[in-house]
């Protein structure tokens, strides 16, 4: 059920940016639901969106600011600052890339990267789990999963 109404307010707002058209999303609810697929994922599939507008409107509906693309990359003090028990499997499995950590003053604030910011699941372990203050940026789900091999990539040298 969660996801459904996620969709809803993603194509709600997609519709007030201008992104998408009411008759693009009527359309395409149909195809999805043929296709087996969400109505956001077939939109981007079809070309109707891309994955950076997808982003966008995630970050205007929960007024979150949104990281480009290219900007979406692994700190690299994230072993040295966050505790073990925060790994790159912890980052992988959640979809959540660390960009920037700065541990002064106090609680500390650590700045990530993710896609969907109605997983407060996901928000609310890592700030349990780091103990800092935490800043979510949106990024585009390429850019995380791009980020993310990096971090993979690294921790195999």
């Amino acid at each position: 059920m969660k996801e459904k109404v996620s969709l809803d307010y993603l194509l709600l707002t997609l519709v007030e940016m201008g992104m998408v058209a009411q008759n693009q999303v009527d359309s395409a609810t149909a195809a999805a639901k043929v296709d087996e697929k969400g109505v956001v994922d077939w939109l981007v599939g079809q070309k109707l969106l891309t994955e950076w507008q997808v982003a966008q409107a995630r970050a205007a509906h929960f007024g979150a600011e949104v990281i480009e693309d290219d900007k979406v990359v692994v700190a690299r003090n994230w072993r040295k600052r966050l505790p073990r028990s925060v790994g790159a499997r912890f980052f992988k499995e959640h979809q959540v890339v660390p960009i920037q950590i700065n541990s002064a003053g106090g609680r500390g604030v650590c700045r990530v990267a993710m896609n969907d910011l109605s997983d407060l699941d996901t928000i609310d372990l890592l700030n349990h789990l780091i103990r800092m203050n935490i800043v979510v940026l949106v990024a585009s789900r390429p850019a995380i999963r791009s980020a993310l091999a990096k971090m993979r990539d690294r921790a195999g040298r």
